[in-house]
């Protein structure tokens, strides 16, 4: 079981950085991993990333935008789970890899030093991959969902909560609903039993008193159990927001649960719906695609699976390739930007060196490590970046119209497979029908 929480960072992002990599906490640095960049000049290659990000799709924390820096992510293992310092680093890398979809730089660490392991994700909040910023809009419950199905694949115990959205239990509440002495628990089933047998809050209301649960009605509904040693009443928004009185009302003036025969009922309806949509569909289909026979099916599609892999493997290569050019241009704009610091550096008469270096260090490290990667790249300084940002806004266009080719092809042929399949369905249907209909005239 795992506690996940988000929140962003705005200034001090080296601090955060440098708090998370804490040799003391990660093993002696065992336990840290960078994703598209190096842990240890993670702040400077985000710093590149949101400044290119900004020159090419414009700055727009000048009109109103999120000035956040960076995301911080955490995952918190309980004390009583059986994982391996190891695993749980594992696993929040899967984490982060499903969470990020490998658009943007993050550096992870796993925590050892207290009485829990637990892993720091921070990720940059601008893309590497198409200099959009990132979207943390009510991802709490997208963050707590996935991780708990990685848990559950580790086999860690995880909570059976259906409400994916709320908070994650506190500690103290998992452990007394493990035992069985979870008073929100039992409330929790009390009611529902009473939702269930009742159409109106007054015969709810009578249900809970014949099971021994008192109401206090205020500005909120509020559920005690008597004679079993609970000693505080427990608010109704604190089990659900379902067990508010609102969640109740609403719950009491849904329709009863029907009966099995009304169930065949409305299913068969249902399916006759369905059945006639699918055929509609399939016909449309067939008329689009020009299908004369049913061999034609086949054939249709194998043409589109050709020109699948093909536009698949162009634009392996373009994505490959553009890459290349973002690094480049990531790198010569840093280093345009920190050379006339470099250079008045090495102006500096050795009384005041000392002092100029210290008060520009993290421009003069940026400067570089821009260097160092250019040279990796094998990229001359004297480059123009706006060409190469001229490149990869044209590579971006390609790629984008080849996505959008690809994502038609793959339609087509899932639409021309779903059309095959309801004619074949028909097909097989008919002999049925017309032997059935000889039995009956011969009878």
């Amino acid at each position: 079981m795992a506690y996940t929480k988000i929140h962003g960072i705005k200034t001090t992002l080296n601090k955060a950085l440098a708090y998370i990599e804490n040799p003391k906490k990660t093993e002696g640095q065992m336990l840290i991993y960078g994703y598209n960049t190096d842990p240890l000049c993670a702040s400077i290659e985000f710093e590149m990333t949101a400044a290119l990000a900004k020159e090419i799709k414009g700055d727009y924390t000048k009109c109103g935008g999120a000035n956040n820096l960076a995301y911080h992510m955490i995952q918190s293992f309980a004390p009583f789970d059986k994982v391996t310092p190891e695993e749980a680093h594992k696993i929040g890398q899967k984490w982060a890899d499903e969470i990020l979809q490998s658009h943007y730089e993050y550096v992870l660490t796993t925590h050892v030093d207290k009485g829990h392991i637990h892993n720091h994700i921070i990720f940059n909040s601008y893309s590497f991959y198409d200099y959009k910023k990132y979207d943390n809009y009510k991802v709490a419950g997208h963050l707590r969902e996935v991780s708990d199905r990685l848990c559950a694949d580790a086999g860690l115990y995880v909570i059976k909560d259906p409400n994916i959205k709320q908070k994650s239990p506190r500690y103290y509440e998992w452990k007394n609903r493990k035992a069985g002495t979870s008073w929100k628990a039992q409330i929790k089933v009390i009611i529902d039993k009473a939702i269930a047998e009742t159409t109106d809050y007054e015969s709810f209301k009578a249900a809970l008193k014949a099971a021994n649960v008192e109401i206090k009605e205020g500005k909120r509904i509020s559920f005690i159990i008597t004679g079993t040693g609970q000693e505080k009443f427990c608010r109704g928004d604190k089990i659900g927001e379902s067990y508010s009185r609102e969640g109740i009302l609403k719950r009491l003036a849904e329709p009863k649960v029907a009966s099995y025969d009304q169930k065949i009922e409305r299913q068969s309806r249902r399916t006759k719906i369905a059945a006639t949509k699918e055929l509609a569909d399939a016909l449309l289909t067939i008329r689009k695609e020009n299908i004369q026979h049913e061999s034609e099916f086949g054939i249709k599609v194998n043409e589109l699976l050709v020109k699948v892999t093909d536009v698949k493997g162009t634009l392996s290569e373009l994505e490959s390739k553009n890459q290349q050019y973002k690094d480049a241009a990531k790198y010569l704009i840093a280093y345009r930007k920190y050379l006339p610091i470099q250079q008045e550096a090495e102006k500096q008469s050795m009384l005041n060196k000392k002092r100029f270096l210290s008060k520009h260090e993290s421009e003069l490290a940026a400067f570089n490590h821009a260097a160092a990667q250019l040279k990796k790249l094998g990229v001359n300084t004297n480059v123009d970046p706006d060409k190469v940002m001229n490149l990869v806004k044209d590579q971006d266009r390609k790629i984008s119209e080849l996505a959008a080719a690809l994502k038609e092809a793959n339609e087509r042929i899932n639409e021309i497979r779903k059309a095959h399949k309801t004619i074949e369905s028909i097909s097989s249907e008919e002999p049925e029908k017309e032997q059935k209909k000889q039995d009956q005239e011969i009878e």
